[in-house]
């Protein structure tokens, strides 16, 4: 089990990674902010971090060496086959039984060390790891693909509209080829150039107020559909469906939502601020989607996606969005101070061309998540069938 070391040893810079519980878990490995000059507890690498504080039961893997705090526990295999471990420990759908607490659940030590398993012989179990294994390597390298082509718009969006190094008509970076600029209430920008208010162009509206009773917490009814809120949404910007609420409840024809809308994260449960005011595009995840409270949809918007995409992940727009959170608890950001969000704006077609030039990479990000959502599906539909025996792995198959 871990244990924190005091607040005065963490620094985002040098030292020992340090996770205090399962906040930057990944896909399948974790990603770190934080690093620590005072080592507590130790995991190794390849070590499987299980998340012990609520929420109970996720998994990632340790890719080095590092410190772990009290939300955290490092387990490793007796029979130096983490692999099966992993999936075995992913496939507990009962977790929640065995935990205590009455505001945050937990489960400890002894609990963790009597829990109970079925489990096939060390060889079955070295061919289910590795099978389960390389489907969940070819999602990781999907991700990483994915981050990649993100990274690629990105870098353009900020060489474009925040240094202003887009094409003139000689085809050159304007601000470095002596393009004229002036300047503005935001510092300087290109002459023509205009600082408009998101509000001219964008409207957004928040989502359905649901009632916990309709939640489908297991996705056991074929009547529950997703609820798109806030455990949807990556810290700065993103979507994730690994957390998607599915409810059976009423709803109103203008909460629903639609793959491609885009929406922004209207409340944070942490205090990082980093989750607040995340835009995120909706996937395709069923025929019929809506959204909840915590959320506001794009209603209205005249101009080109990418580009309002993008602007919402500008350093700019983050501090308007930290800088108006409200709450203690829970921190919000209201409508007007979203919109209130300012940005210099061509008095071309740039934001357009912008848009043109990034559609074919932000649709090859839709084909990946594509691809990576099926093969989750057949994961987990093998798990439980290979652990259980239901499927046979033959002994002469090499994987």
């Amino acid at each position: 089990m871990g244990q924190s070391p005091k607040s005065e040893f963490y620094n985002d810079i040098a030292g020992t990674p340090f996770l205090q519980g399962n906040r930057t878990f990944g896909f399948m490995y974790p990603k770190f902010d934080t690093y620590t000059s005072k080592i507590t507890k130790l995991a190794g690498k390849g070590d499987i971090l299980f998340s012990v504080r609520a929420p109970v039961g996720d998994i990632n893997i340790a890719p080095l060496e590092l410190c772990i705090g009290r939300g955290l526990s490092a387990i490793s295999s007796k029979n130096d086959n983490n692999e099966f471990l992993y999936y075995l420990l992913k496939n507990m759908k009962n977790i929640e039984n065995f935990t205590s607490g009455t505001i945050f659940s937990s489960i400890n030590k002894k609990t963790l060390e009597n829990l109970e398993f079925y489990i096939p012989n060390n060889q079955t179990q070295r061919k289910i790891g590795k099978i389960l294994r390389n489907i969940d390597e070819k999602i990781e390298l999907n991700n990483k693909t994915i981050d990649n082509l993100e990274q690629i718009s990105q870098t353009l969006f900020k060489h474009w509209f925040i240094d202003f190094e887009f094409p003139n008509e000689d085809g050159k970076p304007y601000k470095s080829s002596g393009g004229e600029m002036v300047e503005s209430e935001l510092g300087e920008i290109p002459k023509g150039w205009m600082i408009h208010s998101l509000s001219e162009y964008v409207d957004i509206k928040k989502g359905l107020s649901y009632k916990g009773e309709f939640l489908d917490k297991d996705k056991l009814l074929d009547e529950s559909f997703p609820l798109i809120s806030l455990s949807n949404f990556n810290f700065i910007k993103g979507f994730k469906d690994k957390k998607t609420k599915y409810y059976f409840g009423d709803y109103k024809q203008n909460h629903k939502i639609y793959p491609g809308d885009l929406i922004i994260a209207a409340t944070d449960l942490t205090q990082d601020r980093k989750m607040l005011g995340a835009p995120a595009l909706v996937p395709n995840l069923s025929d019929l989607m809506i959204y909840s409270l915590d959320v506001f949809k794009v209603i209205e918007n005249n101009l080109p996606l990418y580009f309002l995409y993008f602007s919402l992940q500008t350093r700019n727009y983050r501090m308007i969005v930290e800088g108006n959170a409200t709450g203690t608890t829970v921190l919000r950001i209201s409508k007007d101070s979203l919109l209130s969000y300012k940005f210099p704006k061509s008095n071309n077609e740039l934001e357009q061309l912008y848009h043109n030039t990034v559609v074919n990479i932000m649709n090859m990000i839709s084909l990946l998540n594509e691809q990576s959502k099926f093969l989750e599906k057949l994961r987990d539909s093998l798990l439980p069938k290979l652990l259980s025996g239901e499927i046979e792995i033959p002994e002469d198959l090499e994987v």
